[in-house]
């Protein structure tokens, strides 16, 4: 029996929150069931910003699930910008896929491997807070949040430094603008 296609699309928008970013690779993982989409099935987004990305293309025989938990990463490495969008499966209420709407990229690396934080800091250039939480890829464990007020800059707390991070980080922005600022410093 074929895999039944179940595509995530959207538009992928710039730091500005207005233009239409092209050349933004967007890439999957299945948190649940430990899997991620081989760099051969990562598609880049087209000149409108748009993508579809298909999570029948996850490895397996059964790639998803209704419940399973993802995250899905779009980066641009020559300009240093990324965002991570978590999200659970629903095929029940998106029994066809689902949209994401639009995303807005953030300054920042993607941290796709296992990592430990040696130090960093979190800027906010917009007029709301800014709320960067900051994951473990491998099992979706939340290790920290750091809470920027609008038009301020932190460091990372000292909790977090040299925390080692199995899966490699995923840091989610929420904010009540959409122009703002973050990164992480790491090594392996």
């Amino acid at each position: 029996m074929p895999i039944q296609q179940y595509p995530l699309t959207g538009i992928v928008k710039d730091i500005d929150a207005s233009t239409a970013k092209s050349g933004v690779t967007c890439t999957v993982w299945n948190i649940t069931k430990g899997t991620r989409l081989a760099s051969s099935d990562e598609v880049t987004t087209q000149a409108d910003g748009s993508f579809s990305l298909d999570l029948a293309n996850l490895p397996g025989t059964t790639p998803y699930e209704n419940g399973d938990r993802l995250q899905v990463v779009f980066y641009i490495l020559s300009e240093n910008k990324c965002v991570n969008i978590r999200y659970t499966v629903d095929t029940a209420g998106y029994p066809n896929g689902k949209n994401l709407e639009t995303v807005y990229l953030h300054v920042g690396q993607p941290h796709l491997v296992p990592t430990r934080i040696i130090g960093g800091w979190v800027a906010n250039s917009s007029a709301g807070n800014l709320y960067v939480d900051i994951y473990d890829r491998a099992d979706d464990n939340l290790v920290g949040r750091v809470e920027v007020l609008a038009n301020a800059t932190v460091t990372l707390p000292a909790s977090l430094i040299g925390m080692e991070i199995d899966g490699g980080i995923c840091l989610v922005a929420e904010e009540t603008t959409t122009v703002s600022t973050y990164t992480t410093l790491i090594t392996k």
